[in-house]
């Protein structure tokens, strides 16, 4: 799978080569960037914050839009 910059920012273009047995096939399809920060309160437990990330990134496998997800602290 490769990753090419559009002319627009903050879009990029996904292409990928899937071998068949008719013919070789290019799809692509548009991808949107989101980055999303987050502040916990103060008084947020580790056990909660990971639990918070957990779900997060498990959001990923439930819709089906959705790529990727990374996910850090700052």
């Amino acid at each position: 799978m490769q990753f090419d910059r559009s002319r627009s920012l903050g879009t990029r273009v996904s292409a990928s080569l899937e071998q068949n047995s008719s013919s070789n096939v290019i799809k692509k399809r548009k991808v949107v960037e989101h980055l999303c920060l987050l502040k916990a309160n103060d008084d947020l437990s580790e056990e909660k914050e990971n639990n918070m990330l957990d779900y997060l990134y498990t959001t990923q496998y439930q819709m089906g839009g959705i790529l990727s997800i990374s996910l850090g602290q700052l």
